[in-house]
């Protein structure tokens, strides 16, 4: 989750402005169009007194600052499409959500701000601010006259922010750009050294930023606007007392790619066999699903797929029991998790519960959401998936096959964890008399 929080931090170079760097010409650099660029000084100015003040960073300082951050936020764009960054940053922030078991009202409210924001380029700072403001002004009932106050508050800190800690946040956050975009892996001494940088600057912003809207609350905010917020900002204070136990762990050098949500990304998933939890995951994923391989009469391993509800009374969470939506096969691969399917399973929920108009449209909207992370999640891995699937089709014997059905399934075993997510949205959306009389 670093990596977002400093492309973030990154981004607020612009947040004064309000404009994305300049893209440099065909052939040429880039654009010099800088605000910080050192005025001429006017002759006729009276000379200052000497002060006892600290210095503040002189103009060209500013310029090399903005300059450093213009370079390394084109850098990101060369490498092509935002979007395929931004699925990734979805990824991660879902996996730690899942882990850490962020499952409060509130913890789904910034999961979701967190991930329709990072779908925005970090350098469009109006755009960010927009996405995140509309999905304010909809839970707080927020007026165009307090979204606007605290636009400028925001302004304001976040540059202060980025003069006062870039000459820090800078290096961390070009380290980390580059070596993802070269392909590489993070490593756990990696992440050490950027945890003894960032993790007081990060402290710093993020204790800062929760006064700052406790203090916009009590000040702008009608009382039960504030009831509101403050019943959030409990929550992200406990969120981030857990953070700050994470980053002095991972400063320690004790990290794993699971930590950031990257057990299953491409370029991780070789590294987490030595690091922690993570690595028994993965090493012990191919004898697992060999062993369970064996009990099929065919060979393939028992169905994932999405199972309907239960048809016994009371309201069981969907899906722990009752038939399943596929069968079992001996040489494809329809025992793999298929989302298409959870379209029958959306329906059998709204007509389990009785769910009017309005709640059914809550459902579909998330089967539409989650559908598309798993579209998304599948191009993602689209060669890995072909080779496999080629693979199946050319085993020359049951445990050939079987071993790369096994390595298939870990492959998509994100497809599941968007069941899951789907699963546990759903539950939440009837009301408790729907929930005592299940029809």
């Amino acid at each position: 989750m670093i990596v977002p929080v400093v492309l973030a931090a990154a981004s607020t170079t612009w947040a004064e402005t309000g404009r994305p760097p300049q893209t440099p010409p065909s052939g040429g650099r880039a654009s010099d169009a800088n605000r910080f660029k050192p005025r001429a000084r006017s002759s006729s100015r009276a000379p200052r007194r000497p002060s006892t003040q600290p210095r503040r960073m002189n103009a060209s300082k500013y310029k090399q600052l903005f300059d450093e951050a213009n370079a390394l936020a084109m850098k990101v764009q060369a490498s092509g499409s935002w979007s395929k960054h931004a699925d990734a940053i979805t990824q991660m922030v879902e996996s730690i959500a899942r882990q850490n078991k962020w499952n409060t009202d509130t913890d789904q409210y910034l999961k979701t701000v967190f991930i329709e924001t990072s779908k925005v380029p970090p350098w469009d700072f109006n755009g960010r601010f927009k996405v995140a403001s509309d999905m304010a002004r909809q839970r707080y009932g927020l007026s165009d006259e307090q979204i606007q106050k605290y636009k400028v508050n925001y302004i304001q800190r976040s540059f202060a922010f980025f003069l006062k800690h870039g000459e820090q946040i800078l290096p961390v956050a070009k380290d980390i750009i580059e070596t993802r975009l070269a392909g590489k892996p993070f490593t756990p001494e990696k992440v050490s050294e950027w945890m003894k940088a960032m993790r007081p600057i990060m402290m710093e912003e993020l204790e800062g930023s929760n006064r700052s809207l406790r203090e916009f609350a009590e000040k702008t905010m009608t009382p039960e606007q504030r009831s509101k917020i403050m019943k959030d900002l409990s929550i992200v204070d406990r969120r981030t007392k857990e953070l700050d136990k994470s980053m002095a762990t991972w400063e320690k050098g004790q990290w794993s790619p699971k930590d950031w949500g990257l057990e299953k990304d491409g370029v991780h998933v070789a590294m987490a066999g030595t690091s922690g939890d993570s690595g028994k995951d993965a090493s012990s994923s191919a004898k697992d699903s060999s062993s369970g391989d064996k009990k099929e009469a065919g060979g393939a391993a028992q169905a994932t797929t999405p199972r309907g509800p239960s048809q016994a009374g009371g309201p069981p969470r969907i899906g722990e029991s009752g038939g399943r939506f596929s069968t079992r096969t001996t040489e494809d691969t329809s025992s793999l998790p298929d989302e298409t399917k959870w379209v029958a399973y959306v329906k059998d929920f709204c007509a389990r519960y009785s769910l009017n108009q309005g709640q059914k449209t809550t459902a579909y909207a998330i089967l539409k959401d989650l559908q598309e992370q798993a579209q998304a999640y599948r191009g993602s891995r689209g060669d890995e998936i072909k080779r496999l699937e080629e693979q199946i089709r050319k085993a020359s014997s049951r445990e050939e096959r079987s071993a790369a059905q096994g390595e298939l399934r870990e492959t998509l075993g994100g497809i599941e964890d968007l069941f899951e997510e789907l699963k546990t949205r759903l539950d939440r959306i009837p009301s408790e008399s729907q929930l005592r009389k299940p029809e």
